[in-house]
């Protein structure tokens, strides 16, 4: 409750304030780092790491396509891979640039790859049978864009479908090119886009590349993404059990017997058996024995030496019905 200060109270105070006794230093205010919501991470860890492979994928994919079509040896790297609001990521692409546009269906988003001319250029210039020397920041022709769109940029749409094939069907279709970003209107600014930096390696030197991913449906693809990777890794961890179990059962190990024949005897034949006498045993023309692994029979043999040790010779399995041995 607020209270007034009685006059004797406010003389003592202003007595204070007099001989320097007051502190009148005012508490420094905290800094108060504002919280954009617009900026909230959209993509759970879980999902960074499915988008993590199709991009890695991609990237090593589009990496073999580059050093095959320009005769040279080409790495692509991945640098960074970021959520990012679509506003923020076109102010940060260079102008002039080479903005490859592609549509994918059918799930209503967008592509972007981001060279600089020069990069662009040098790819051209090794096409056509030059050195492959980076070219300078101009606006390209509509020849040399040609060209690269038939060889480089739609090669790079295919790419990426295969990369995806491991979590969807997904139709990547090249569309434009543009050179300012300001007419990359893909998304509204706000809107969330997955961003992949890479390092682009080639012989005549090691360049930039930006990959961007705008969908329109974000929620209903990382719905599906997540279910697909949870599906796969639940794969991937069942095929590992089963390695580990064939391991460990590998070096167990199971006792092995040979029946080289079965007989009845009555109990008379039995008690006036004596050295010399012979059995016949119910074991058939062809020679044919049975094997016993681990008390079961599970296959027929023929009996023969190997070297100075009695054998027996797989033929088969065992017959329908040969199961247990109550030997």
């Amino acid at each position: 409750m607020e209270r007034n200060l009685s006059q004797q109270e406010i003389d003592a105070l202003i007595s204070q304030l007099r001989a320097g006794e007051l502190d009148t230093e005012v508490e420094a205010e905290e800094d108060v780092v504002p919280y954009d919501f617009r900026r909230a991470d959209r993509i759970s860890r879980e999902q960074m790491r499915a988008l993590e492979r199709v991009v890695q994928s991609w990237a090593r994919s589009v990496a073999s396509s580059l050093a095959t079509l320009t005769r040279q040896e080409a790495q692509l790297q991945l640098a960074a891979l970021q959520q990012l609001p679509f506003g923020e990521f076109r102010r940060s692409l260079p102008n002039p640039s080479v903005l490859v546009v592609y549509t994918l269906k059918p799930l209503d988003g967008s592509m972007v790859v981001q060279l600089e001319p020069g990069v662009a250029l040098a790819l051209y210039d090794r096409l056509c049978g030059g050195p492959g020397e980076r070219g300078e920041d101009r606006e390209l022709t509509d020849v040399e864009l040609s060209v690269l769109g038939a060889q480089i940029f739609r090669e790079m749409g295919r790419r990426m479908e295969a990369a995806w094939s491991e979590f969807m069907s997904l139709e990547v279709a090249y569309a434009r090119v543009e050179t300012n970003p300001v007419y990359l209107n893909l998304l509204y600014d706000q809107d969330t886009v997955l961003v992949a930096s890479f390092h682009l390696d080639l012989e005549t030197g090691s360049e930039s590349l930006s990959l961007g991913l705008a969908f329109d449906d974000l929620d209903n693809l990382l719905a599906s993404l997540s279910s697909e990777f949870a599906m796969k890794s639940r794969r991937q961890a069942t095929a590992r059990e089963q390695a580990a179990w064939a391991q460990h059962l590998g070096r167990v190990a199971a006792p092995v017997e040979v029946i080289l024949g079965r007989a009845t005897l009555t109990m008379a034949d039995l008690v006036s058996l004596s050295v010399g006498d012979v059995v016949p045993l119910q074991t058939g023309p062809d020679g044919t024995i049975e094997v016993v692994v681990g008390g079961q029979v599970k296959f027929r043999g023929t009996p023969g030496r190997v070297g100075n040790h009695t054998a027996v010779l797989i033929t088969g399995p065992a017959r329908q019905g040969a199961s247990e041995y109550a030997g």
